[in-house]
């Protein structure tokens, strides 16, 4: 059975991503992502070299946990996502953002 689960460092602004951030995880992810309590305006570090699967019910719950800040997607750092993985968030990130009114 997969398994997903995070890890939140205030001090260091650093949250710890692990295992599969898939549909089959995300009930338990949600209700981690519920407790999360991101200070505002705080910039985080997402450190996800050990998330081994993402999909695009993973990639809205880690844009649900940066959504706490109240800072655009932009203006975090995402760590050690493979290519497509960052792709898929990035798209999902850039689809979610608020119109640009001119």
């Amino acid at each position: 059975m997969a398994s997903a689960d995070l890890n939140f460092d205030a001090t260091a602004g650093r949250l710890r991503l692990h295992g599969d951030w898939t549909l089959p995880t995300a009930a338990a992810l949600e209700a981690a992502v519920g407790r999360l309590r991101v200070p505002a305006q705080q910039a985080l570090i997402v450190a996800a070299s050990a998330v081994s699967r993402l999909d695009t019910a993973g990639a809205l719950l880690i844009l649900r946990a940066l959504r706490g800040s109240g800072l655009p997607f932009d203006a975090h750092r995402i760590e050690g996502l493979d290519a497509a993985d960052a792709d898929l968030l990035r798209l999902i990130a850039q689809r979610l953002a608020p119109p640009v009114v001119e």
